[in-house]
């Protein structure tokens, strides 16, 4: 039976496997630089493209770097990333979402701005604690309109108060059912912003116009309301048993409270921002964007790919030339440089070394990586050809040179044909002319 003792000991040893555990996890979900690895690590910007700024978006409850491209100022683009590992979104779909998301953000957070920044305009979701305000007195509205009621007897004022009462009900109704959806989408803008997840701008949108709709219904009702509240004025100013001033007090008792003059602002301001519309271009284009952007991907990664082969270390060209040459492209500068260029044997392989090159850069300009990595890899053929037949010197050197063999012993010989004759002149000439060659000793001299 498992005892207690036993039970604590392996408790004992079981937290600090977990907290270990833990750690170690920790350790693998290290966060990391997404800018500085894009652009000092991978190849994946043109030369005119820059990454300044990034977002965390989640998608599926997994977080991810969303970089944005930049290139003249505008944007051309996105990169999305895993949080916790150097890896680039591939899929199309999930890229899609990513890109569509944080483009919404940006364009969304300037068009605030530039509200924000016009004077004349009202961000009227932020004015949500306006709106009890306004309720109230909407209600103490409903009361003079009984003291008017009272005051002008006729049938015809009774009647149009009534329809004004049940007016004002519906615009407090409105009211109160707009604040609570300005709550909404302030408190959901908020979370959304703070923490990004795929698909939800499209839920603030909806949001957003939600309100918009509501306050221009608003607006609508309290213009009908308006036009009314002439007919009982009329009937005011009609009224036989009414002095001037009692009638001037009824008519400004009968307006609506200056508070409610607020919603005329916030829909005219609305309306001249466009808010409706440029909600939804924002939207569209965020979408027609992101499918274009997602579809740039593949061929940021055949760039990264294509450069990579071109400018990082190749073990191939490194075992085959004895780690003479670590890149391509060093390969290359070095062999066709001015001073090594005519001393290699194989002059034919270092043609077409330059000939794939030349369209290796060709291809690259037109973003075709496919041809261009094709020449490459036949570039990088063309160089192990060429070191490994090696230069014209260095064959000599290890050859032995038969002709000049030859003729130097011929000149050996004939010097010493010659020494030999200066030496013995005399005995040949009388070995020519016939005469006896006496020798002289040295004694006799």
């Amino acid at each position: 039976m498992f005892s207690r003792k036993a039970g604590s000991k392996a408790k004992r040893f079981f937290l600090p496997s977990l907290a270990l555990l833990l750690l170690c996890t920790a350790a693998l979900a290290i966060e990391y630089d997404p800018i500085q690895f894009l652009t000092k690590q991978t190849y994946m910007l043109r030369e005119n493209e820059s990454a300044s700024k990034f977002i965390i978006i989640k998608h599926e409850a997994q977080p991810y770097y969303v970089v944005q491209i930049t290139a003249n100022g505008e944007v051309a683009g996105y990169i999305a990333l895993e949080r916790y590992n150097k890896k680039v979104v591939e899929d199309k779909i999930k890229s899609k979402l990513l890109f569509q998301t944080a483009e919404f953000i940006s364009r969304y957070t300037e068009f605030k701005k530039n509200v924000n920044e016009n004077p004349s305009y009202v961000w009227f979701i932020l004015k949500y604690n306006d709106i009890p305000t306004i309720e109230q007195k909407l209600e103490n509205e409903k009361l003079e309109l009984k003291l008017i009621a009272q005051t002008v007897t006729t049938y015809e004022a009774s009647s149009q108060v009534a329809t004004l009462s049940s007016m004002l009900d519906v615009l407090i109704a409105e009211l109160e059912e707009l604040h609570k959806k300005m709550l909404d989408a302030v408190s959901f803008e908020s979370s959304f912003l703070k923490e990004p997840e795929t698909g939800k701008e499209s839920e603030l949108k909806d949001m957003l116009l939600s309100c918009y709709e509501l306050l221009a219904s608003i607006y609508s009702h309290k213009q009908e309301y308006e036009s009314a509240l002439v007919q009982l004025k009329i009937e005011i100013a009609n009224d036989p048993n009414l002095d001037r001033e009692t009638k001037k007090q009824l008519n400004e008792t009968a307006d609506l409270p200056e508070e409610a003059m607020e919603i005329d602002k916030w829909y005219t301001s609305a309306t001249n921002m466009q808010f409706k519309e440029n909600l939804e271009t924002i939207a569209i284009d965020s979408s027609d964007k992101s499918t274009r952007y997602s579809e740039l991907i593949s061929l940021r990664l055949k760039r990264d790919l294509c450069y990579r082969f071109i400018y990082e270390e190749n073990k191939e060209l490194e075992r085959r030339t004895d780690k003479k040459f670590t890149t391509l492209k060093e390969a290359y500068d070095a062999i066709t440089d001015e001073k090594n260029r005519d001393k290699w044997k194989n002059q034919m392989e270092l043609a077409e070394l330059e000939s794939n090159w030349k369209k290796m850069m060709m291809e690259l300009k037109k973003e075709d990586y496919d041809s261009a990595l094709d020449h490459a890899k036949k570039a990088l053929h063309n160089v192990i050809r060429v070191y490994e037949d090696g230069f014209y010197q260095s064959e000599d050197s290890t050859r032995i040179n038969y002709q000049l063999l030859i003729q130097a012993t011929v000149a050996i010989i004939i010097i010493l044909g010659i020494i030999y004759a200066l030496r013995n002149r005399k005995k040949l000439i009388s070995l020519v002319s016939g005469e006896e060659y006496e020798e002289i000793g040295f004694e006799r001299l």
